[in-house]
């Protein structure tokens, strides 16, 4: 009889443990445990409607707050006294490093200038990229025969990296292009991980240039 006591005690105890065990297990929740990325919307820095060479023309720089490399889709919207003269739709920018800034450019269905006071992106769409945004560093290394000529020098070998060279009129001195001061941007492009990229000096009335560039 003891035996069987004892029998019964102990298996009452397991029961109660298990039962104990059981409700101090957390409910787990997947939803609540997944952090989930709430990508923020790129930052136009300025944009600028001008005419370099006949062609109506924007150009844009644009700052990614993210922590991570973005794609953005959206519409480019020109306005005068408030109002909506002109819509260049289904723009879009892909590998948007936060580390350095994009540039945004196009020179078809653009507005007159003298037409326009303010552009803003509107229908934005951000993702984070599928591919990673390289690293490059471009130092300049010669100026000849009406060429300025860099070296640029990637971290990893590129699917494509596109430079752009802005040429400007630093009228208020800061050393860097702002609103108002672009001539006409020149870009350079290359598939190598080293390579050697370049923009014509003739053809346009300039005081500095400034370099951006996107590689992925």
């Amino acid at each position: 009889n003891m035996k069987k006591i004892f029998l019964l005690l102990l298996s009452l105890l397991l029961v109660v443990g298990c039962s104990n065990n059981e409700e101090k297990d957390p409910i787990i929740d997947d939803d609540s445990n997944i952090e989930e990325k709430e990508l923020k919307e790129p930052i136009v820095d300025w944009c600028q409607v001008y005419n370099p060479n006949g062609f109506n023309t924007v150009t844009c720089l644009l700052t990614n707050p993210n922590k991570v490399d973005i794609e953005v889709t959206y519409d480019l919207v020109y306005y005068k006294d408030g109002k909506e003269i002109a819509r260049s739709e289904n723009y879009s920018n892909f590998n948007v490093s936060p580390k350095h800034k994009d540039v945004i450019w196009g020179n078809v269905g653009i507005p007159d200038p003298s037409k326009v006071e303010e552009v803003k992106m509107e229908n934005i769409q951000v993702f984070e990229s599928y591919n990673k945004s390289i690293d490059a560093e471009i130092k300049h290394t010669d100026t000849k025969d009406g060429y300025e000529y860099f070296s640029i020098k990637h971290e990893k070998d590129p699917e494509v990296s596109t430079v752009s060279f802005f040429l400007y009129n630093d009228v208020n001195k800061n050393k860097k292009c702002d609103k108002g001061e672009l001539v006409v941007v020149s870009t350079s492009s290359t598939f190598e991980k080293e390579d050697t990229v370049y923009f014509e000096i003739e053809g346009y009335d300039y005081t500095n240039y400034e370099i951006f560039y996107n590689a992925y």
